[in-house]
Formats: structure tokens, C-alpha cells, sequence
């Protein structure tokens, strides 16, 4: 970072400082502020402006800011009243911005007589996590207009996001469900497996992990049209379980055996 003022007291319409070295990148920020003692249009000929105060008096002022420079550096501060005083400073802020980020920083329109204040750039937001969607306000947000959409993970747990505002719970994530006519074993990516006709069975997971757990539903509604869940360890008492018409189970491992909930 390199900071370049000056201060003229017998005040000037037009003066230009340099850069006392090069500009190191091209992402490097340049600030140019300048100053009147007088009521002036102060302006500077490289850059954007972001702010320009003149309190039609005795106090003026401007601030450009500039990206993409390279070399040295010399900017012309321009007053249409030379005043009877001019404050000019370059400041070369080597920071990495990206291309995309605008920085837009606030001057104080100084009084008659009142030495120029520096001013804090407004606070950064902080809080939650956003995407395609709003949020820094300590929630998440994620997915289209409506706040919704497919994650891949959120806090250890799979599936869709279903609430765009509140605390977390385990409430606010969509389970999986799908439904099956033939036999087949539950996996990871399962939740809740209905079984559509009689007379299948329903497989757990062969190697679980403790907290695993299944919802398993008979969807048959005919009496006596029951389908079988089987396991490789015990479902509570026995490596398999009847489950009737229109009935489930819940079942959850415990690192040893399947509890039914």
C-alpha cells in the first residue's frame, strides 16, 4: 500500500500528483480524494467518481476510485475555484478484489474550517449462507424463487430444502420415498420404501451404521397381503418381520440389532 497526499495551502484550480512507485497489479485499488477550502466542483480526471460534497461555502470535495491501472500513476484534481487551500491524496490499496466486487466508500462534507475526517466504509454483512437465493440474515437459503432445491449436504443430512427462514430442524429436510412391486434391499439413499404388491420382501442394509434408520411400509390394503422385512442381524428378536396390509414399521439400528420404533 502506498499513500501519496499533499496539501497546497495557497490553493490551486489544477494540480496533478504521481504515484511514488508503480501500481503492483492490476486488481490493485486506487483512491484519489481531493479537497477545497472553498465552494467548488472538485473533480479528477482518471477514475469513477463515488462521492462529491460541496456545501456551497467554504468546504468541498471529491472521491474517485479506480481498478486496472498499471505503471505509475498521476492524476489531475481539478477545482473550479482554486479556494485557499487544496488537499489531494492518492492511495494505492493492494488488495485482490474481484473483478465483479463494486466498493463504494462515504466522505463527510467538512465544515468551514474543520480539518477533513477520515470515514469507515460501511460494516461487511455476515450471518447465514446464500445460494440462488438471499441470505446473511443467520439462515440458509438455497435454490430458486421460492427458496427451495436439491443440496447435497446440509449439516450432515441429505435431501431438499424445504424452509427458507428459522432455525434448522430435522423437520425442514424432505426424506426420500419411493415405492417398489418386487423384492429389493434398502440403501443409504433410502428413507421410507412402500411396498405396492404382496407377498415381496424388503431387505435392510447388510453392514448399517448406528442411528441408521428405516421407514418400511406395507401398501397393500387387502387383509392378509403381507410382505416380509428381513435383515442379516435380528429385528429385535428375529432376522425377519411380517408386516400387514396397509400396516408399517419403523425400524433404527443400534450398532447391534434392528429396534422397532
Amino acid at each position: 500500500m502506498q499513500t501519496i497526499p499533499q496539501r497546497n495551502a495557497a490553493g490551486s484550480a489544477s494540480i496533478t500528483l504521481t504515484t511514488t512507485s508503480a501500481v503492483s497489479s492490476a486488481s490493485d485499488l486506487l483512491i484519489y480524494f481531493g479537497s477545497n477550502r472553498g465552494a467548488s466542483t472538485d473533480t479528477v480526471n482518471r477514475g469513477a467518481l463515488q462521492q462529491q460534497a460541496n456545501n456551497l461555502s467554504s468546504a468541498s470535495g471529491c472521491l474517485y476510485t479506480e481498478t486496472g491501472a498499471s505503471g505509475l500513476v498521476s492524476p489531475t484534481f481539478l477545482y473550479s475555484v482554486a479556494g485557499s487551500g487544496n488537499y489531494q491524496a492518492i492511495v494505492d490499496v493492494q488488495l485482490r478484489i474481484p473483478a465483479a466486487s463494486v466498493l463504494t466508500v462515504p466522505i463527510i462534507n467538512a465544515g468551514a474550517g474543520v480539518e477533513h475526517q477520515a470515514v469507515k466504509p460501511p460494516a461487511l454483512a455476515t450471518g447465514g449462507t446464500s445460494a440462488s437465493g438471499v441470505g446473511n440474515s443467520g439462515y440458509i437459503s438455497m435454490g430458486g424463487a421460492g427458496g427451495t432445491g436439491a443440496v447435497s449436504s446440509v449439516f450432515g443430512r441429505t435431501g431438499n430444502v424445504i424452509a427458507t427462514t428459522g432455525d434448522y430442524s430435522e423437520g425442514q429436510i424432505a426424506k426420500p420415498i419411493r415405492t417398489t412391486a418386487v423384492n429389493t434391499t434398502v440403501t443409504s439413499a433410502d428413507y421410507t420404501v412402500v411396498a405396492t404388491a404382496p407377498s415381496i420382501t424388503i431387505t435392510l442394509p447388510s453392514s448399517p451404521a448406528a442411528g441408521d434408520l428405516y421407514h418400511i411400509k406395507n401398501g397393500n390394503s387387502t387383509a392378509g397381503q403381507l410382505i416380509t422385512l428381513s435383515a442379516a442381524v435380528n429385528i429385535d428378536i428375529a432376522t425377519s418381520l411380517s408386516i400387514g396390509a396397509t400396516a408399517s414399521a419403523t425400524v433404527q439400528f443400534d450398532g447391534a440389532v434392528w429396534r422397532i420404533l
